[in-house]
């Protein structure tokens, strides 16, 4: 199990962290021509590993802040989920992953969230409690992305000479060896009977 991090390491939590970069949300919503009446939302995504022990706490906390954060003026969804087991976990038997998904109508509306006291109780109970193994991650997020939107971003890419490397042509295919065989008076094609194809073989 990770050993516990300085109280100051976890103060870059969730809503704390999102102070310093949710000044420019409003305008990152906007950049490449977003349209529609979401332009301005702005969505947030954290990352919280969790200590198994800590477990309960943690839900207690999760609770509280979910009770009032819903209620805020401009929250549009405001919600925690738990990594679900597949292939490549996360979660382990020493933490476990859960996901604190939000979306605000503007900038200004998260702004004011993240100074509300119960979002700083939610911060002050992650570190006075030491209820994560290590620092959560945050990440901002605009609207999601129409098709014009998506076209209007590409063709300002290529305006701006912005283009993709160049995708190289496959291979050709190995062509077949013929060699002749004298059992029977018959030619034997590729030593087998069978041609030879290029890829990743078996006839893909």
């Amino acid at each position: 199990q990770a050993a516990p991090h300085p109280t100051s390491c976890l103060r870059c939590t969730l809503l704390s962290a999102a102070m310093a970069e949710v000044g420019d949300a409003d305008d990152a919503g906007t950049a490449g021509g977003t349209s529609g009446r979401r332009s301005g939302h702005v969505h947030v995504y954290a990352k919280f590993n969790v200590d198994v022990a800590r477990l309960p706490e943690f839900y207690q906390a999760a609770c509280g802040i979910i009770t009032h954060s819903q209620a805020d003026a401009g929250c549009s969804q405001f919600a925690f989920q738990r990594e679900l087991p597949w292939a490549r976990n996360i979660s382990n038997e020493a933490n476990r992953l859960l996901v604190l998904r939000q979306e605000w109508q503007s900038a200004a509306a998260l702004q004011s969230h993240v100074q509300s006291e119960h979002a700083q109780r939610f911060n002050m109970s992650l570190i006075d409690k030491s209820l994560l193994v290590c620092p959560p991650s945050l990440t901002l997020f605009g609207p999601a992305l129409s098709l014009e939107d998506l076209g209007k971003i590409a063709s300002h890419a290529r305006a701006a000479g912005m283009t993709l490397p160049a995708v190289p042509a496959p291979a050709p295919a190995p062509r077949p060896t013929s060699r002749s065989s004298s059992v029977g008076g018959t030619a034997a094609t590729g030593g087998a009977g069978r041609r030879t194809t290029g890829g990743y073989g078996g006839g893909y």
